[in-house]
């Protein structure tokens, strides 16, 4: 029986020491699991953080957007303008063009014109003073 009471000791006094092992191994895998959590809680919060910049990175985005769309349209509106003003200019151009060859034949007709009363004031005057006070040429 003594032998048997100290193969039970001992045996007791392992299995006490296989539990008081598995204990400290189960402390060691709660305080990593804890550790864990608590990287994993940091890791969320960044998370969190990291999407609400990234909606207002996408926020500001449309937003930059919207103006690109609104200043592309002002520019195709500012070079339709643009064309219409070329046009435009070119009709004036052309307006003026003709303008300019009425006014050269109107003048070179009045020159005819002038021209041919020198010409009969001279004729009737024979050359007279008229003629030579600043009516003919």
């Amino acid at each position: 029986m003594e032998k048997e009471q100290k193969e039970v000791r001992t045996l007791a006094a392992g299995a006490s020491q296989d539990v008081s092992d598995y204990k400290a191994a189960l402390q060691g895998h709660t305080s990593s699991l804890n550790a864990l959590r608590e990287t994993q809680l940091e890791q969320a919060a960044d998370l969190k953080n990291l999407s609400s910049d990234l909606k207002n990175v996408s926020a500001d985005i449309k937003n930059v957007s919207s103006t690109v769309e609104k200043v592309l349209a002002e520019l195709k509106v500012m070079r339709e303008a643009q064309f219409q003003q070329v046009a435009d200019m070119r009709t004036m151009r052309d307006t003026q063009t003709r303008h300019y060859v009425d006014q050269q034949q109107r003048f070179t007709t009045v020159e005819v014109g002038l021209d041919l009363v020198r010409e009969s004031l001279r004729r009737s005057d024979g050359g007279s003073e008229n003629a030579e006070s600043g009516l003919g040429g």
